[in-house]
């Protein structure tokens, strides 16, 4: 390789370059026009500087709102006090390790809450006991919160803390999503720093600004340090300096949901002692029980889990005596699945001018006991019937559901309602098997398994054309916002039901492990047989390479078979093309290029 410059070998400066901590939003990227495997492949634009300049503006903007909202709140200027200054730095560098999208409100989710009149017993008794737990010595510092899979456990949650933060009583929250595509959203080690920032920004909690604000200032690689050492240096250290008088007119809630889809990082290469989930669960639950066993500690935890056993253990062992368990109500007609239905089928209605017929009236007491309490079920079929393209009741694809209903087996009926989502019961069940795949392929993408993630990238749009379209996939994936947004898997559910054999196999739609790591390889030969996108795709040329060299398809882990049907393909492949799966990919002036192995 040609030896590069002195300017090629200088690393980006950290304070400008773009976090992959932060889940940023996705933008557009530079178009370059090339459609081609050039020796050089550059993203950079001639609109580069001018969109630099509209960054700087847009953060310059941002800061002085914020520099603001710091002397509203009795801080000083920062253009007469130098620490004022470093202090809004350091609030800057705690902002930009907050994860936004693991707020209960995060606009990135949807932010779902109950509909009007469901779960109402169960927010009551939870927004009750946070009101007692807040205010009495006696009462329990933890409440597990815990129910089937789909239970709408997640939704609740939600709905107590939209409920504390409007009653004063919320303190902070943090929701984990294993099937978020932002890695931040799954990992433990952004919880605590999250915690603390928003603690800073609460202004009943003003007596914690400055004193967590200068720990940033005076370590700022807290951030990098053990979940522990981050715990005492972001909480337990500045908590320690209030007294306790002051803490008493805090608010005492901190929600912490889905604690269960905490993830380990995949492993990179072959070296290395592998990480586990539950390593990583049992680390964050270990700190949280240090930090309630601190007296300067005020909190009270509301923690959401399903019931694996390593839960049960901790919440009636480890922390017994601290902790009490609070299971959700699952019978369907107290947990509110009727209503809901109604609501909905009204809606459904109105939008097809449907008769007050629609749906036969002894549809809706069956769909409500098929749901076995479990929310999940009834939000599925909503969204199945207003995917699917019908315009009479004539084709009402609830004619499609089965007449039975397994007492035995709650999750028979999801199973069902999940196959008919990925066109199971078409003539063509390869269709199936190719979206089924396809969910895999991206949910793997998305959780590093191809290489460092770069989740916030991975569009809709991209994904269409790099693993090929799918059809009638809004039932169980989809994005928030446009196909400019990241793909989201609607729930960890539809994986559970596609990763066991037993549920999934009588549809025919199971894939076998092997099966998912070659079918992201087989489209990645692809792109380099066809030295890029597809051809007719609607993507730009070097938006979508941009996205594409980040990834690494994991060659090793396929079989051998896999490998020797790639070897025509790979031989067909243009050599600057296969030079290329070694490339070195570089940020500079804001832009992306490629050196291939051969140098520039």
């Amino acid at each position: 390789m040609a030896k590069k410059s002195q300017k090629e070998q200088t690393p980006p400066n950290p304070a400008n370059a773009s976090s992959s901590s932060t889940p940023a939003k996705q933008t557009t990227p530079a178009k370059s026009g090339k459609s081609s495997y050039p020796t050089k492949i550059s993203t950079n634009s001639g609109d580069t500087k001018k969109k630099g300049a509209n960054k700087a503006a847009q953060e310059s903007s941002t800061d002085a709102r914020a520099a603001n909202s710091d002397r509203r709140a009795g801080a000083p200027s920062a253009s007469t006090n130098r620490p004022a200054a470093d202090l809004n730095f350091a609030l800057q560098q705690l902002r930009s390790r907050n994860v936004i999208g693991a707020t209960y409100n995060s606009l990135d989710t949807g932010a779902q809450r109950c509909h009007d009149g469901t779960r109402v017993a169960d927010q009551d008794n939870l927004v009750n006991w946070i009101k007692q737990a807040s205010t009495s010595k006696d009462s329990p510092r933890i409440q597990w919160v815990t129910g089937s899979p789909g239970s709408g456990k997640t939704t609740v949650l939600r709905s107590v803390a939209h409920r504390c933060q409007s009653e004063g009583l919320l303190a902070g929250s943090f929701i984990f999503s294993s099937v978020s595509p932002y890695a931040n959203e799954r990992k433990k080690t952004h919880l605590f720093a999250s915690l603390a920032y928003q603690f800073v920004v609460n202004d009943d909690m003003r007596d914690l600004k400055g004193l967590i604000l200068s720990t940033v200032q005076r370590n700022p690689g807290v951030f990098e340090s053990a979940l522990d050492a981050q715990l005492e240096e972001l909480l337990l250290r500045p908590l320690r300096q209030v007294p306790s008088e002051r803490k008493s007119r805090w608010p005492k809630a901190i929600i912490i949901d889905n604690l269960d889809e905490c993830m380990a990082p995949p492993p990179q290469g072959f070296k290395g002692k592998r990480r586990t989930n539950s390593s990583e669960q049992q680390e964050v639950l270990n700190a949280l029980l240090r930090a309630l066993r601190d007296t300067a500690f005020p909190f009270r935890l509301v923690i959401g889990t399903r019931d694996d056993q390593p839960f049960h253990l901790f919440f009636t062992r480890t922390a017994r005596g601290l902790a009490s368990t609070f299971r959700l109500n699952e019978k369907p007609s107290e947990a509110g699945v009727e209503p809901f239905l109604k609501a909905k089928f009204n809606q459904i209605r109105q939008r097809h001018h449907f008769d007050q017929s629609w749906p036969h009236s002894t549809l809706l007491p069956k769909l409500t006991t098929s749901s076995h309490g479990r929310f999940i079920y009834p939000f599925t079929l909503i969204r199945y019937l207003e995917s699917s393209t019908w315009n009479s009741p004539k084709q009402d694809p609830l004619n499609q559901l089965s007449s039975s209903n397994s007492v035995a087996n709650p999750a028979k009926n999801l199973d069902e309602l999940y196959s008919l989502a990925l066109g199971s019961d078409s003539s063509d069940s390869s269709n199936a098997t190719q979206f089924v795949r396809w969910i895999w392929t991206t949910h793997l993408i998305q959780t590093g398994h191809f290489g460092e993630p770069v989740s916030e990238h991975l569009t809709a749009a991209f994904l269409h054309q790099f693993l090929g379209p799918v059809t009638n996939s809004d039932t169980l994936i989809g994005t928030f916002m446009d196909s400019s947004s990241p793909i989201r898997i609607y729930h960890r559910s539809l994986l559970d039901f596609l990763g066991d054999r037993t549920r999934c196999g009588p549809f025919k739609l199971y894939v076998q492990e092997p099966s998912r790591f070659s079918f992201i390889a087989t489209r990645y030969v692809e792109v380099c047989k066809n030295k890029g996108a597809p051809k007719g795709s609607s993507m730009d040329q070097g938006a979508f390479l941009r996205i594409f060299l980040t990834l690494q398809p994991s060659f090793h882990l396929l079989t051998k078979e896999d490998y020797r049907s790639l070897e025509q393909s790979l031989l067909a492949c243009d050599a600057e093309c296969v030079v290329g799966l070694v490339a070195v990919l570089r940020v500079e002036d804001g832009g992306l290029r490629f050196y291939s192995a051969v140098g520039t």
